[in-house]
């Protein structure tokens, strides 16, 4: 659309950005005389869209074009899907998206659970995650084994070792051993860490530093390791390593930050 100058008392259009005035009947000023197609512009051009909005042009709905204006602007769902290409983004809408796709920040917490069975998981970890915090608040096993930390239930190619305090070292193999070689009755507390080492690749290191109540061995463990996985990291897994022992006491909860 471009401006439509008015007519000349001659009958002829006046010059391309010429503005219209009122007239004057004191001073003998005549206003200016519409053009035609000052009107049939500005029709054609809200006509065209209302219907390009997939509306019908109708006289007694003054409405629409305010209609079709608001068609053009994103919804909240369209904003926050991200495949709209076409729509108009307000404030509000960006803002909506942004949350939408933002990752979350800070630390989550997850909190500790009792202990039964032979494996206790973690589910439903980021897949954005980049350190996880295991914490164990007395816990023991009913046979004489270690606890396995164990990521997306892959059980094989665990690299590293841990040593127990007086006790011959542990070589990973099925599992990142959070603890190492020691004998019942023992009750651990302490924590074990992973952490993402690259930001291509699904490979994370390992850490532990787990003490116990034992007076009798010396049973606290420390160690590190390394895996690659075969995705990102999204569950964990607690287990006993020999398969068939069973956790008889304390909690094991979880934190994690992206």
């Amino acid at each position: 659309m471009e401006h439509v100058p008015p007519i000349l008392p001659s009958g002829t259009p006046a010059a391309s950005g010429t503005e219209y005035t009122n007239g004057d009947r004191i001073n003998g000023t005549q206003g200016s005389i519409p053009n035609a197609d000052f009107f049939n512009v500005i029709q054609a051009e809200i006509i065209n869209a209302i219907t390009a909005a997939g509306l019908t042009p109708d006289s007694e709905d003054l409405t629409q074009l305010a209609q079709a204006i608001g068609k053009e602007i994103a919804s909240q769902a369209e904003a926050e899907a991200g495949l709209e290409n076409t729509k108009i983004m307000t404030a509000l809408r960006v803002k909506q998206a942004i949350e939408a796709f933002a990752v979350p920040s800070g630390i989550t917490i997850v909190d500790p659970v009792t202990l039964s069975g032979t494996n206790q998981p973690f589910n439903s970890i980021p897949a954005a995650a980049k350190r996880i915090d295991i914490n164990f608040m007395g816990v023991s096993l009913s046979g004489d084994t270690n606890i396995l930390v164990r990521m997306n239930n892959e059980a094989s190619n665990y690299q590293g070792l841990s040593q127990g305090v007086g006790i011959s070292s542990s070589v990973y193999s099925s599992g990142f051993k959070a603890t190492a070689g020691a004998t019942n009755p023992v009750v651990y507390h302490g924590h074990c860490t992973l952490i993402r080492a690259s930001n291509t690749d699904p490979l994370w290191t390992f850490s532990t530093n787990i003490g116990a109540d034992n007076t009798v061995t010396n049973a606290s463990s420390y160690g590190g390791g390394s895996k690659l996985l075969a995705a990102d990291l999204t569950s964990i897994q607690i287990v006993s390593e020999d398969g068939s022992s069973t956790f008889d006491a304390g909690k094991i909860g979880i934190s994690y930050e992206v």
